[in-house]
Order: structure tokens, then sequence, then C-alpha cells
């Protein structure tokens, strides 16, 4: 299940292990009336940037009937909730100063609800057909009483000629991450009210994630310095390798090596030494082994050298790294959908991601999410024998 134009998730460890295909071109997406639709794969390795929506502020209007500069020395009066969110802000010298004889000096902005810095504020006022160049100060706080002035700010403006308006709302600023905002303009008079202000936000940086799983080792009868690994399939794109060694104080000389089938022949991938010792009381481990993301190899060998001695139990297991891929379909048909995958018949029907993604807009393609869809349970249909081509 899922909403929107493109719907999207990542695929599963049991989608990986269920696929046939090292291109994973067995994959299929149905709608509820058992017709395809247009489905895309992304690896997600490589850091995203995603664009955070803007936010409206929470407003509280500043009083007074200074007629200088009023957020010079304002003492203000804040209002807290139990848990601390401002309720009010009023500035003190207005309390002794009748309504109609003040003016709105200034606005306090609360956005301590914010998760990322604000790089620009959009204003909205209230329709005036008055020409204007309102020049603005904008000052922040981590507690409402010690405040900083950012410098360089543009003002506001709205120009009307000849029916022709050319307004100047949007004020850029650097990366703002306190909580509280003051917006002033000195002595000089509001053209117009302000309706609202939409915090802009920084666009945030999201790490590539990889996923991983530990696939147990099997002794070789053959062979008894060698233990084999299967993956299931080859549609998982492995990263890195790490040898996970359950004996403590143990050191080996091995040799890693895979192929695409059970009986070979393997190809070597990493040869080197393998270990896991204590250390003043701390665990060391060898490091992870890279490996070509191309390999797509679904069976592994560890083989050691005659100086390890033979292999027993436990036997050293294999953990596998990899990025994971996304899944993008388009919102086609009638839902729920079905992902189905595990058919040596099926054939290649993936399109480029460009294609899928040429559905929206090139600020939606940037804000797409992970996930937005919801993965059922897993249903057997043809069962393992629809994986296996006749010979």
């Amino acid at each position: 299940t899922a909403s929107g134009a493109i719907h999207t998730t990542t695929l599963p460890l049991e989608v990986y292990q269920g696929l046939t295909r090292r291109n994973r071109g067995d994959l299929r997406v149905f709608d509820a009336s058992g017709k395809p639709v247009p489905h895309a794969l992304r690896t997600l390795n490589k850091d995203r940037t995603v664009r955070a929506d803007a936010h409206r502020l929470p407003l509280f209007p500043l009083r007074s009937d200074k007629p200088t500069d009023p957020t010079e020395n304002l003492t203000m009066i804040i209002k807290r909730s139990d848990a601390g969110d401002v309720l009010s802000v009023t500035a003190a010298e207005s309390k002794s100063v009748p309504t109609d004889q003040q003016r709105v000096v200034g606005l306090v902005a609360d956005a301590s609800a914010l998760t990322h810095p604000i790089e620009a504020l959009q204003f909205r006022l209230e329709s005036t057909e008055e020409s204007f160049v309102l020049p603005i100060q904008i000052d922040v706080s981590d507690d409402l009483g010690d405040w900083r002035r950012i410098q360089s700010i543009r003002p506001l403006v709205q120009l009307q000629y000849d029916q022709q308006r050319i307004q100047q709302l949007r004020v850029d600023v650097p990366p703002i991450k306190e909580p509280f905002l003051r917006i002033s303009w000195g002595h000089r008079a509001l053209p117009t009210n302000i309706i609202e202000i939409q915090a802009e936000l920084q666009a945030g940086r999201i790490s590539a994630q990889p996923q991983s799983v530990q696939i147990p080792g099997t002794p070789d009868p053959e062979h008894a310095h060698r233990v084999s690994y299967d993956l299931s399939s080859s549609a998982m794109r492995v990263d890195r390798i790490s040898v996970v060694i359950p004996e403590k104080n143990t050191l080996m000389q091995g040799t890693l090596s895979t192929s695409q089938k059970a009986q070979g022949p393997f190809q070597e991938v990493h040869s080197g030494t393998f270990f896991h010792v204590m250390h003043e009381g701390a665990e060391v481990r060898s490091p992870p082994v890279s490996v070509s993301r191309s390999n797509g190899k679904r069976y592994w060998q560890l083989e050691v050298d005659s100086k390890t001695g033979a292999l027993t139990q436990p036997l050293p297991s294999l953990h596998m790294a990899y990025f994971p891929d996304q899944l993008l379909f388009l919102a086609k048909g009638q839902g729920p959908y079905t992902l189905a995958y595990g058919s040596y018949r099926a054939k290649p029907a993936e399109f480029p991601v460009k294609e899928i993604l040429a559905a929206l807009p090139t600020d939606a393609r940037d804000a797409l999410p992970i996930s937005n869809a919801t993965l059922g349970p897993q249903a057997v249909r043809a069962g393992p024998s629809a994986r296996i081509a006749p010979p």
C-alpha cells in the first residue's frame, strides 16, 4: 500500500534471496487486476541531498509606543506552557500603555520545532496597492534574552507601476540554528500587516546506509581447510565482506573466492590474514574486505592454508554488507500492488530510472522518500521449482 504518483520501497533480504537472476530481471510489480506496472530499480549507495519542506512559524507581535527603535532595550515577558512551549510574548512597556496608543514594532517567531537550519524567510503580507521598500532587522536568540543581529538583510519590497507589480518578499539568511527570531523595522510604520512567515530550511544530507546479512559456513567434506557459503541468489550486490571468526585469539591466513555455480570454477577475490584477538580487554577483528559490486556471485569459499590447520566447529561465517536497492513504480491501476519475483520464465521488464522519474517535477524528484509503500506478508505461489530452469 502507498500514496502518490510514484511509490517507493527498499527491497528486503527475502526478495534478494528469492530472485533468480543476477540483473533482477524476474522482478515484477502488478496492480490489483494482475496487470504489470512500470517499475525501476536504483541502488542507494550514494549520499542523498533532501530539501526539507517550508514551515510556518508561530508569530508573536510586539507592541510599543516608543518613537525610536523599539527593539533597543525592549524587555519582553514570555509565557510558557508546562512543556516549555512559548504561549505568548509581550513587551513589558506595553502593559502600562493603552492598546490604541501602541503600534506593532516587531514580531517574535518561534522556530524551536524545526529540525534543520533556516536558509530563507518567505513573508506573506496583507494585500495593499501601496508601493514600499521596508528595511528589516532580524535578530536571533537561544533564550529570548540575549539577541544577536544578522547583518546584510535585504528589505521587503513592493513596487506598483502602470498596473505592474514587483515583489521581493523572500529574504535569504545565513543558516539560522537558534530557536527564536525577532523581526523588526525600526521606527517605521508597517505599510500593511504581515500575515505569515514561512521558514525555508536548509537541505539535509542523508548518508547511504548499508544493510548486512550473516551467512553461516558449511564444511567441505572433501577439503578440511575449506568452508562454503551460499547467498541463495546472485541478485545481492555485496560491497564489503567480513570473515567472522567465533573463537577468540585466532589468526588464520586464507583466501576468499567466489563463483556463479556451486561446483565452480571459483575466482579469488581476496587473500590475507583474518583474526579475532583480545587486546587489553578489547576484541579486535580483521577489517572488512571491499569487493566489486559488479561481482554478483552466489557462491563463496574460504580456504585457509596448512599452517592454520583444519577448520572445525564453530566455523567462521561471512558478514556481507550491501547497499539496498530502491524499487520505484508508478501508481498505475488500482492497488493493492503485488511485488512478484523468483521465476526463471520471467523476462526483464525494468524501465530506466529517469523514465519513471519523468512523471514528477524536478523538485518532487529530490523530495522522493526512500520508502512510502508498506510491504505486506510474503506469500508463496509456484514454490521453489519456479526458480529452477529445466535442463
